[in-house]
């Protein structure tokens, strides 16, 4: 049996420790996933790697929005950026789109390059770029290992989305990883395995109150688990 690798979204150490004993592979840390997700305090990234025995990556997002972005901001990620690897990332996971919705290859370049050994990974911004396919090759020749894709949908399990997830990762060939994520929980990860062809996932395993913000359930963890697993029997 192959194992299916979970990345969960978490935004504190205590979740995150609580999805690795769940069964997650990997967490993805960063603050305020009610909005998207944006950098994490430096404090809450040194508590998470001193708790956790899988792979930490950090995002790094200056602010919520769009992902076109100044100078300034430009100049802060390469910084946060910094200041995780030497608190224990391994590996960051960013984007930057251009005005015209192309990736912004001079600041992900700089960003690729302060990564030194650790995994550079390339975030939704890649669904809001105006070609796919380009985006892929670009993000290849910038030295991405991994992009973070819902298939350009709201939810990685519809058809569109299981339809371009496959030809990503036919065109990609084993020169990037392609990760499903996006709406993925435990009644659809197996629709979502099969149809991409995918042997990994990302969740935030959140659940969300009527008027409130979205809480972590380790439970979605353990039923996630459960399914990939007994996907790849």
């Amino acid at each position: 049996m192959t194992r299916i690798i979970l990345e969960i979204a978490v935004q504190s150490a205590k979740d995150a420790v609580a999805a690795a004993t769940a069964g997650a592979d990997r967490v993805e840390l960063s603050a305020d996933l009610d909005c998207g997700g944006v950098t994490p305090l430096n404090e809450t990234v040194r508590e998470t790697r001193a708790g956790l025995d899988v792979p930490l990556l950090v995002l790094l997002r200056p602010r919520p929005g769009d992902f076109v972005y100044s100078s300034a901001e430009l100049d802060r990620m390469i910084r946060d950026l910094q200041t995780a690897t030497e608190c224990g990332a391994d590996g960051l996971v960013f984007g930057a789109l251009t005005r015209r919705r192309r990736l912004d290859v001079k600041a992900l370049a700089a960003c690729v390059e302060a990564c030194g050994s650790r995994l550079p990974v390339l975030h939704r911004a890649f669904d809001e770029a105006a070609d796919p396919f380009e985006a892929l090759e670009t993000a290849i020749g910038l030295g991405f290992r991994r992009i973070l894709t819902s298939g350009r949908r709201v939810c990685a399990a519809e058809p569109e989305a299981l339809a371009l997830l496959r030809d990503l990762i036919e065109r990609a060939a084993g020169r990037i990883e392609i990760l499903p994520g996006g709406g993925v929980r435990p009644h659809n990860v197996r629709a979502v395995l099969a149809g991409s062809g995918c042997d990994q996932v990302h969740s935030a395993c959140r659940v969300g109150i009527s008027g409130s913000a979205s809480t972590f359930h380790a439970d979605l963890v353990r039923g996630l688990r459960s399914e990939a697993d007994a996907a790849a029997r």
